[in-house]
């Protein structure tokens, strides 16, 4: 089961019907970046008002997350991460339910998501914390990750990551290697930066 396995269906192409016996018909529209930068910029601004939308944010959310983090273009991978941030309320009101209850590899790109905001509020840090716990390592790895691009405020689960260097899978253990890395390199810089203003001011 490919969906349950990356969340992601395999295609073919067939070029003569009688080839084929098929056992569902998938219809489906490609969209360029500015069709999908678009969609994601209404679906976002309008789940804000509309609570009937916050499923459709959700949706568009986790695929645009995906290609975030998959596409081959730099281009592309940081307009989607750009849209995601002009909407941080928007995509935390929505991926935060998903984080916990979604299947895993919606819990995977949820994190994914919360991770490209670049901040976040106690209670999203909270709630990617408590997914280092969860039973699918994939879903830990990007915990990690998601935690390790939220700077300071994520300072406050330096030692729920820390445990997981102990973790059974060596993938968790690596990416709770980068995220104590990005955060110790985070908090020096912030450091310095304090330091530097101080010295200004006297």
């Amino acid at each position: 089961d490919r969906w349950a396995a990356v969340g992601t269906f395999r295609e073919f192409v067939i070029f003569k019907g009688a080839q084929v016996y098929p056992a569902y018909m998938v219809f489906y529209r490609r969209w360029t970046l500015q069709q999908l930068i678009g969609n994601l910029r209404s679906v976002f601004a309008t789940a804000r008002v509309n609570d009937s939308l916050v499923d459709s944010a959700l949706s568009l959310g986790l695929y645009a997350a995906r290609v975030a983090t998959s596409h081959g273009s730099e281009m592309v991978r940081s307009s989607i991460a750009m849209t995601i941030r002009a909407h941080a309320d928007s995509v935390a009101a929505a991926a935060k339910h998903t984080l916990s209850a979604g299947r895993r590899a919606e819990r995977r790109r949820a994190a994914l998501l919360l991770g490209m905001l670049g901040t976040a509020t106690q209670e999203i840090i909270a709630r990617l914390a408590d997914r280092l716990q969860d039973s699918e390592h994939s879903v830990r790895v990007a915990a990690c990750d998601a935690l390790s691009s939220l700077g300071a405020p994520a300072n406050r689960v330096v030692d729920q990551l820390a445990a997981r260097l102990g973790d059974d899978c060596p993938t968790v253990r690596a990416a709770a290697a980068r995220a104590l890395g990005a955060l110790a390199a985070a908090a020096a810089v912030a450091e310095a930066a304090n330091a530097s203003l101080a010295s200004v001011g006297d």
